[in-house]
């Protein structure tokens, strides 16, 4: 009758360790799929945040190539202008003069008009394409954000289970 009292006191201590150990793997486990699901939700949101970078840095470089772009026509306008601010110079002060400069006047602003029309389609253009990147950039920031909140209700569930199992 001793033995089988310290038998079932045996048996009684080894189910208790084999509870406490089940307990500590259940545990371990928990603080990993936390620290993987962290690691997941920083490089999640390092993805999005390099993404409106990415839409920042191509937002400023087309600004700037239209920048650039307006820069160049209007040198080379200034240089037409003082092209035939020379060519004037040259003509007589007679009434010839006069129809030079009339005619000087009307063709800058002929010119100047039709650059003004160019560099208006051509920003109308660059500012199309701005919004067409941008609203990929949205879908895609959208989609990881869909997704980063699916991962956190799976982890969710997970986690649930867990305590589930562990007040068992």
């Amino acid at each position: 009758k001793e033995q089988l009292i310290q038998l079932q006191q045996e048996l009684d201590a080894a189910k208790l360790v084999h509870k406490r150990a089940v307990g500590k793997l259940m545990l371990r486990a928990t603080e990993r799929h936390t620290k993987d699901n962290s690691k997941l939700d920083e490089a999640l949101k390092a993805a999005e945040d390099r993404r409106v970078q990415e839409v920042e840095e191509v937002k400023k470089a087309m600004l700037e190539a239209f920048e650039e772009q307006s820069a160049q026509q209007r040198a080379e306008l200034a240089q037409e202008l003082q092209a035939m601010q020379e060519e004037h110079a040259r003509v007589s002060e007679s009434s010839h003069n006069r129809l030079a400069s009339m005619v000087a006047s009307r063709f800058r602003q002929a010119q100047a008009r039709r650059q003004s029309e160019k560099l208006a389609k051509e920003k109308e253009h660059v500012e199309q394409q701005l919004q067409k990147v941008q609203e990929e950039k949205v879908d895609e920031a959208q989609s990881l954000s869909s997704a980063l909140s699916k991962m956190r209700a799976e982890r969710d569930a997970i986690s649930d289970k867990f305590t589930k199992l562990t007040q068992k």
